[in-house]
């Protein structure tokens, strides 16, 4: 579970780095973060102009080490705001969400135990019962380990709304193989996941990352893997993302069945093509979805994600100054960002020519306030 957190962080970084969002990335963008630590930035605000229109379209604020302590978002003529906190070593403790400017009445807030080694024990929600605010565990885990590399993690949902579920992840130092496996316990009389069991295999073989999640059908002592569904992300030597997808089986199956006819099923996955599976022998279709290009100095300079193209352009400084994106349909956006000497955003400019060759023109400006 672990590698694939990894691959989705690193995925969304990426993401974050190349593709600006406006504010969303003064929270999730590294290099913007660093930059807003070394120039100790309290606060960020943006205003959009479109047009004639012309707004307020938000404020973030930001500790001393750079993490985000609160975002407000213009929402019509009113705000919401999201606020966090952290503990002494930078992870988060909660967030509580308010609604339009109300900062006395929580719209959503979550609070997070964390154990000696900064891990998640437990999720409290706070929910108004009449106007008073009690707590409401949403989950708790519980980290367990055989002694012999492997490590799980317990699970335990408590949401009326959702299936109380034990999750159970491990991770074998030998053969580095993540799994977890994730069984539901609903109320009397709700038999949707009764008879299920699922499980994800993961492994890495030549920089690149592998997983399979699998779903069985469950009956007494027996159990078949009735749905598989396979991902991949794939990195050069220095870790840096070069393309991902998704992963089919069913033509493989039945190629390897060929070879298995007394073990064939139509109605599952014969249990030595999973174990095949499991040992690395089995290679299924690979659909790439997305790929991405680096310069020499390992800035990414373009992505191909769908019908999108993304090109981007840097200064001396290694911060990214244009983003050209283009598409299937024929409309072009360009992006221009203008950076102080101090290194910090203080405009983007977004120009979107639409298939008609009709131009839209949108501009962030950007100040700050500093400790």
């Amino acid at each position: 579970m672990k590698l694939y957190l990894l691959y989705l962080t690193l995925l969304c970084s990426l993401a974050a780095k190349s593709q600006f969002g406006g504010l969303s990335s003064f929270k999730d963008d590294t290099i913007l973060r660093k930059t807003l630590k070394k120039n100790r930035v309290r606060c960020v605000t943006e205003t959009l102009k479109e047009d004639t229109m012309k707004r307020l379209n938000g404020r973030y604020c930001f500790d001393k080490n750079g993490m985000t302590t609160d975002m407000v978002f213009a929402r019509g003529r009113g705000f919401d705001r999201i606020s966090y906190t952290y503990n002494t070593a930078g992870e988060i403790t909660s967030g509580i969400g308010y609604k339009f400017n109300d900062t006395v009445h929580m719209d959503n807030a979550k609070y997070w135990t964390l154990d000696d080694k900064n891990r998640i024990i437990k999720e409290v929600r706070k929910i108004d019962r009449n106007g008073t605010y009690v707590d409401y565990i949403t989950y708790e885990n519980k980290y367990l380990s055989d002694g012999r590399g492997k490590v799980q993690m317990v699970v335990e949902r408590f949401d009326p709304n959702i299936p109380k579920s034990t999750t159970i992840y491990g991770r074998d130092s030998v053969s580095g193989v993540d799994t977890f496996f994730v069984s539901y316990e609903f109320n009397k009389g709700e038999t949707r996941y009764a008879n299920k069991k699922e499980l994800a295999h993961q492994h890495i073989k030549d920089f690149c990352v592998y997983r399979e999640d699998l779903v069985y059908n469950v009956y007494g002592p027996t159990e078949t893997v009735k749905e598989i569904k396979g991902a991949y992300s794939q990195y050069d030597d220095k870790w840096r993302l070069l393309s991902y997808g998704s992963i089919e089986y069913k033509d493989v199956y039945m190629d390897f069945m060929q070879e298995h006819p007394e073990d064939f099923n139509v109605s599952y996955y014969a249990p030595v093509f999973v174990r095949a599976l499991f040992d690395g022998k089995i290679e299924g279709k690979k659909n790439q979805q997305a790929s991405y290009k680096y310069n020499a100095q390992g800035l990414l300079t373009e992505m191909k994600e769908g019908e999108f193209v993304y090109t981007l352009s840097y200064n001396t400084k290694r911060q990214m100054i244009k983003q050209v994106t283009t598409s299937d349909k024929k409309d072009t956006s360009v992006q221009m960002q203008t950076y102080d000497a101090k290194g910090l955003l203080i405009k983007a400019v977004n120009t979107y020519t639409d298939e008609n060759g009709k131009k839209f023109v949108s501009e962030s400006t950007y100040k700050y306030s500093f400790y």
